[in-house]
């Protein structure tokens, strides 16, 4: 059996440059989960969209540290934080610092945009759907909870 690590493989591992310039505001296995996060993300955009990727690991610390570590759309620090596409890839949006958002991977996998938003030309994502999408995700965690 093999004998089990507790430290992040050397191939995850956040470059020594970019560990000292965000220690600040980041702990080491914040640092090491985000560069994998983003290694991962890259990979996913480039293979299966390919998409040109203008977006890197300073970009995604720079946008966490502007959201104060919490959700964009919720406001909840309770959840993973998650790399969400304000226009999703398949729908034609870049890979970019402009049209990424810091997202809870609750926020992220309960917002969804109706087709006719979308054949409509309306891109936005407003907060109310979200936020009441939520609501209604938690309701029911109370309710099967009582």
């Amino acid at each position: 059996m093999a004998e089990q690590f507790s430290h992040t493989p050397r191939k995850n591992r956040c470059p020594a440059a970019i560990r000292l310039a965000w220690r600040d505001h980041f702990s080491d296995d914040e640092l090491d989960r985000a560069y994998a996060q983003v290694a991962k993300e890259t990979w996913r955009v480039r293979h299966c969209f390919n998409v040109p990727v203008q977006f890197t690991l300073i970009d995604w610390l720079d946008l966490r540290v502007r959201a104060h570590h919490c959700c964009e759309y919720c406001g909840s620090g309770e959840w993973e934080l998650v790399i969400d596409h304000y226009i999703p890839l398949i729908k034609g949006g870049a890979h970019t610092k402009e049209n990424i958002r810091v997202s809870c991977a609750r926020a992220s996998a309960v917002r969804v945009v109706s087709a006719s938003n979308w054949q409509r030309g309306d891109h936005t994502r407003t907060h109310s759907n979200i936020s009441k999408a939520i609501d209604r995700a938690r309701k029911a965690e109370r309710e099967s909870g009582a």
